[in-house]
């Protein structure tokens, strides 16, 4: 009996052993899965932000003849708030990434959002009126002096249009703008080229990409 114990206690030992090393491996392999899926996600994100920017690079250089003074940025509406999908200017500095999740009842773009359109040409210098600069933030798009304050790009001039889509349902809200002020842009141009073949390109890359579109935990990593 004690022999039979004995054995039967060994097969036990080996076989927990073995349970043990195999689910230990299954683990590893499973940690090694879930880090180059991750890998994947990332760098998907990435070549979609690259993408994008190629874009907006052909839409501000080929298109508009924008100048380093001068920036283009896509935005989404993700049910309670706005995520930038893309961004480009010739300046190095205004193509940096800003804020990840932008609320949607401030801003140029709310606006653009609610209304279709949201235009002004004429904000005071941010360098010489700043107070007036960031007053006129507060009154006409609900932006607090602080949050203004911390703008990369400081600009004087907005054109933000809504982007639909085939249906006619808007999906995302693109926003030129500029540091100088009085005729800086061309509203109605830009208005126009946003409501024929230029507004349908950008929808068409968005629809054919959204499998690809970064969700806003990524983008608010990224500081996108």
């Amino acid at each position: 009996v004690s022999a039979v114990v004995w054995v039967v206690g060994e097969i036990w030992g080996w076989c927990r052993t073995e349970c043990l090393s195999s689910f230990a491996t299954q683990l590893s392999q499973s940690e090694e899965s879930r880090k180059g899926l991750e890998g994947i996600i990332e760098k998907t994100s990435r070549d979609y932000f690259d993408l994008f920017q190629d874009q907006l690079s052909l839409l501000a250089n080929d298109v508009f003849g924008f100048t380093d003074k001068e920036r283009i940025s896509v935005y989404k509406h993700d049910e309670t708030a706005f995520v930038m999908l893309g961004r480009y200017s010739k300046n190095p500095e205004f193509c940096k990434k800003g804020r990840a999740i932008y609320p949607d009842n401030e801003g140029c773009i709310a606006a653009a959002w609610k209304d279709g359109v949201s235009v002004i040409q004429d904000l005071p210098d941010p360098d010489s009126e700043s107070e007036a600069y960031t007053s006129q933030h507060k009154a006409n798009w609900n932006i607090n002096k602080q949050t203004t304050k911390c703008f990369r790009m400081k600009s004087r001039s907005y054109v933000a249009i809504a982007i639909e889509d085939r249906h006619q349902k808007r999906i995302a809200v693109a926003v030129f703008e500029s540091i100088n002020a009085h005729g800086a842009l061309d509203k109605d141009r830009i208005k126009g080229l946003l409501a024929s073949h230029e507004g349908k390109r950008i929808a068409q890359f968005l629809d054919r990409m959204k499998a690809l579109e970064p969700s806003p935990s990524y983008a608010h990593e990224e500081g996108f």
